[in-house]
């Protein structure tokens, strides 16, 4: 893949064509999720070497990783194995990342992130939690009402057989946005 026309080390925003969401580390969290289109964070690729990048957030400096149980968080502000992607192209000239680590596609997952919402509720109303104050907190970390349960998602990696799925992932540039 020719990787001249990839904006490098400028703010980029990532986004599922698939599910018309946002790749995002929301603030206070690790958590790599995928946001509504009026929800974004800009992101910054960074090239690493041949066809590796790094995914940086440009909010906190963190680079996404990879890990094996199938989640992808902010971890790190330093280089890891699991921060490395390989960018491929499919014939409609759709970007896809691939972790290194893994050989998986990155791409949205809807239902982690009801689980985690449910969980979390729970948790909140067994602690004695107002549901005030509970909305508050969810609302704060999900960057979205309870009511909205699928306006989120997590980022999480795909078997490397689904990259023939149209339209995974592509960038758009921040100012293309107003």
């Amino acid at each position: 893949m020719d990787m001249s026309d990839i904006p490098f080390d400028v703010p980029v925003i990532l986004h599922s064509i698939r599910k018309h969401k946002n790749l995002q580390n929301a603030v206070g969290t690790k958590e790599a999720r995928c946001l509504e289109d009026n929800v974004y964070e800009q992101l910054v690729l960074r090239h690493v070497d041949d066809n590796t990048v790094v995914i940086q957030s440009a909010c906190n400096n963190r680079y996404l990783q990879d890990r094996t149980n199938g989640h992808c968080v902010f971890g790190s502000i330093r280089i890891r194995d699991q921060s490395l992607f390989t960018i491929e192209a499919n014939s409609t000239s759709s970007l896809f990342f691939m972790p290194c680590f893994t050989g998986n596609v990155l791409q949205c997952d809807n239902e982690l992130v009801v689980k985690d919402r449910q969980r979390l509720i729970l948790e909140l109303a067994k602690g004695g939690k107002t549901p005030d104050e509970i909305e508050q907190i969810v609302t704060r970390l999900f960057d979205s009402p309870t009511v909205g349960v699928p306006s989120s998602a997590y980022a999480i990696q795909l078997p490397s057989t689904s990259k023939n799925l149209p339209n995974i992932i592509y960038m758009t540039y921040p100012n293309a946005l107003s």
